[in-house]
């Protein structure tokens, strides 16, 4: 095999085909890198090859497209146990906003839903340095998201496959089935969990959506029809969800779901703690 052909990662479109010398009529031209090649016309060996540090090699390329394969992920949660797990139990997964850590929506959900639900709090696929500073010591925050809208599908089915993942396992563990599962998200998460819930139906019992947006593909045939009960909650002076757009967010929900409560209360985009009784008179109505 010649050098060039032994270059590893060497893509040969269908525009650079080569071959070696004794493959080619005497009258061709050879290349004049020596490289065990010929070429057709003088012009071709600039398309297909170039010289580096003395060998010729095809010559990279690049159609603007990513490559991708696929690898397994492990996805992380913190969790809460109350004393006794009995078949009135819920299972929560809470799931925290852009920035934020599993940590600190662990500690905003449990007074909003109550200690005997077992809850568990998911941590974002995708961290940073708060700071913006790449070379910030381990002592500085680290904040976690579920991704950008650079990457949406990519996003959306990680988000998906982790909560069904974490759910899968804890529905097994505590033996909580999924009319009992609450699946809840603070900000960026919502409209992710109204995704999932369009597209896994079965796979929870509620939704719990605090200060989010509704997906803008939410009327399109490809979600199904969704009879798990919806709670959302907006705030009047939320700076990335006015209250003239997030007023229309019932109407929307229910192009699929059957059961949508609405709520829009006083305050800028922060968890609204003061919406426990909001939270608890609706999950006694759900959760029954």
């Amino acid at each position: 095999m010649s050098k060039a052909a032994a270059v590893r990662g060497a893509r040969t479109p269908a525009s650079r085909v080569h071959t070696r010398v004794n493959a080619w009529p005497a009258a061709d031209r050879t290349c004049p890198h020596d490289c065990a090649h010929r070429h057709n016309t003088p012009t071709q060996h600039d398309r297909a090859f170039e010289v580096v540090a003395g060998w010729c090699r095809l010559a990279p390329s690049y159609d603007g497209c990513l490559e991708s394969v696929e690898v397994s992920l492990e996805a992380n949660y913190i969790l809460h146990v109350p004393r006794q797990v009995d078949p009135q139990s819920l299972l929560v997964l809470t799931l925290h906003g852009y920035g934020s850590n599993p940590e600190e929506m662990l500690r905003l959900s449990l007074p909003a839903l109550g200690e005997n639900s077992v809850v568990a709090s998911l941590r974002g696929p995708h961290h940073y340095y708060l700071s913006g500073n790449p070379t910030a010591t381990e002592t500085q925050a680290v904040g976690y998201s579920w991704g950008t809208r650079r990457h949406p599908e990519q996003n959306i089915r990680l988000h998906h496959e982790i909560v069904r993942g974490v759910a899968a396992q804890l529905r097994a563990r505590f033996s909580i089935p999924a009319r009992r599962t609450l699946l809840m998200g603070f900000s960026q998460p919502v409209g992710l969990n109204y995704r999932f819930i369009g597209t896994h139906p079965e796979h929870a019992g509620g939704i719990l959506a605090l200060c989010g947006g509704v997906p803008k593909d939410w009327e399109e045939d490809k979600y199904q029809p969704v009879s798990a009960p919806i709670l959302h909650i907006s705030r009047s002076e939320d700076e990335f969800f006015p209250a003239q757009v997030a007023q229309g967010f019932p109407d929307r929900l229910r192009h699929h779901a059957t059961d949508v409560e609405f709520h829009l209360i006083p305050g800028a985009h922060r968890f609204p703690s003061k919406a426990e009784p909001l939270i608890r008179a609706w999950m006694a109505r759900v959760f029954q």
